[in-house]
């Protein structure tokens, strides 16, 4: 059979100019789905330049057919390229963000 896919909400763009070239390099979606009556939450890393990285939050409510933007976490010293690597846990509670490597930042938790 056939997959027909269909668009929950709109187009997302980063709302940082600067990172619009390399918005979505790191994508993390909860499994969480609007029928279960959770958000849809979902995590985009972006590289802002060489060394700097940042992690937009979005999230779809079950009720809405737009997607909110609910928070910015960007790398501060000692976490550059931080969001070069993001999960979340399956419920969207959690959100761990990387960097691009062992050497280059140290790993947070949210």
């Amino acid at each position: 059979s056939t997959r027909h896919w269909n668009q929950m909400g709109q187009d997302l763009r980063g709302e940082d100019s600067e990172m619009d070239g390399y918005f979505g390099s790191s994508i993390a979606l909860s499994s969480s789905m609007p029928r279960d009556g959770n958000n849809i939450v979902l995590a985009i890393g972006g590289r802002l330049d060489p060394v700097s990285w940042m992690v937009e939050i979005w999230e779809l409510k079950p009720t809405a057919s737009t997607w909110i933007q609910t928070q910015t976490i960007r790398g501060t010293s000692g976490f550059i390229n931080v969001g070069c690597y993001v999960t979340l846990a399956a419920n969207g509670g959690v959100l761990l963000i990387g960097p691009k490597s062992a050497t280059s930042a140290t790993s947070a938790m949210y």
